[in-house]
């Protein structure tokens, strides 16, 4: 069976959640980090495609950011099943035409309500719920996106054909969440909310996260593990 491709945009990120859902469908996991000078495969050798999310902004003109960002139109034009996380999304709504928005006043982090709207109502994957939010960055789309769910004050997912961004993190572990948080505590409270306090909320919010990446990843993996009648079959 094809891997499930993982971006990463750090040397050992946060697969804890992802790891045992993935492990639930009997896929296996290649994970890539392109910042260390890994090749991206031509998407079409993975069963599906997850980018995680990173430091940098979408649009730093790193060399392998812009690779990321030909593969992800590539796959998106492909019909690759794709998830973009936070900094993914950002990546994927570049790459689909839209603009980067760099360090917005209105940074989101901790715990933030996300609701359906528009085409997310009748989505096979509930997008309304509390989900763990960390970026300053964010994006605007291109009008041929479909926009899935919405925060007070951001887009949260978003859908091109097998292709979805989310801007919060579903598959942030509790034990990550608060690595985060004891990473970067001043700068957590600059943007007007408590370390603590998230750090305290976690486990409230884990199995639902968890439910919902299950979700996710299900959807991305469907046409892998259900191939349409007569499909990789020449006639």
């Amino acid at each position: 069976m094809k891997p499930l491709l993982v971006v990463a945009h750090v040397d050992d990120p946060d697969l804890t959640v992802l790891g045992d859902v993935v492990r639930d469908h009997g896929v296996p996991i290649r994970i890539v980090r392109p910042f260390r000078g890994d090749v991206l495969p031509a998407p079409d050798e993975a069963a599906a495609v997850i980018c995680l999310g990173g430091k940098e902004s979408a649009d730093d003109p790193h060399d392998y950011l812009l690779r990321e960002r030909d593969f992800l139109r590539t796959a998106a034009a492909g019909d690759v099943p794709t998830l973009g996380i936070c900094l993914g999304s950002q990546l994927l709504a570049l790459a689909l035409g839209g603009t980067a928005v760099r360090g917005s006043d209105r940074a989101e982090v901790g715990f933030v309500d996300v609701t359906a709207c528009g085409a997310g109502l009748d989505h096979p994957v509930d997008f309304t719920g509390t989900r763990f939010s960390f970026h300053w960055d964010t994006f605007q789309l291109p009008p041929d996106v479909t926009v899935l769910a919405r925060s007070r004050d951001f887009v949260q997912a978003f859908a091109f054909r097998s292709a979805i961004g989310v801007q919060y993190h579903p598959e942030s572990s509790v034990d990550g969440i608060a690595g985060l948080m004891a990473g970067e505590p001043d700068k957590v409270r600059a943007a007007g909310a408590d370390p603590d306090e998230i750090r305290y909320k976690a486990p409230e919010f884990a199995d639902p996260s968890r439910d919902h990446l299950a979700d996710l990843v299900e959807h991305l993996l469907a046409p892998a593990l259900c191939p349409s009648p007569g499909a990789g079959h020449e006639h």
